[in-house]
């Protein structure tokens, strides 16, 4: 038969597993960053930024880089039409 401390090592080594899988990972590599490449802007060749001072990019919520050109496409609107986009 197997003993009772047999037993709690079992659902222990469960456990760890199971924390593993849903939080402790997510925290060590979305988190804290571990793995992670970071690059500064001088890597990317060809790369000129440009300041955006128009007024009616107040309410942007995406955007997508395309990579072969460079360009930055941003989903924005006013912030009177994302009102009366979505009142709540």
């Amino acid at each position: 038969m197997v003993n009772l401390a047999s037993k709690i090592a079992i659902v222990g080594v469960v456990f760890i597993a199971a924390a593993y899988q849903f939080f402790i990972k997510n925290f060590i590599f979305n988190i804290l960053g571990y793995g992670r490449v970071l690059s500064t802007l001088d890597s990317f060749e060809n790369v000129r930024c440009h300041k955006v001072d128009e007024l009616g990019l107040e309410a942007c919520e995406d955007m997508w880089l395309h990579e072969p050109t460079g360009y930055l496409y941003m989903a924005c609107r006013s912030s009177e039409s994302q009102t009366q986009w979505l009142p709540a």
